[in-house]
């Protein structure tokens, strides 16, 4: 919704195409952990982000395969 008077408080429509701003894109497990944290610009696709998103998640390793090193 767009601000009525304006002001220094108010910015852009994020829904505004073309627009500066920026998406925090989120990866968590089941409970709620966070797993990986990307930062895009507003205008880039979501689609182009999911593969590094992924890629960004930490490799899960269990207490028997640390014991082992």
């Amino acid at each position: 919704m767009r601000a009525q008077r304006g002001g220094e408080a108010t910015g852009p429509n994020p829904v505004d195409r073309g627009k500066a701003g920026s998406k925090d894109h989120l990866v968590v497990d089941r409970n709620g952990l966070l797993l990986a944290v990307r930062l895009s610009a507003t205008n880039a696709h979501d689609s182009a982000q999911l593969l590094p998103l992924i890629d960004a998640i930490p490799p899960i390793i269990s207490p028997r395969e640390s014991l082992d090193v």
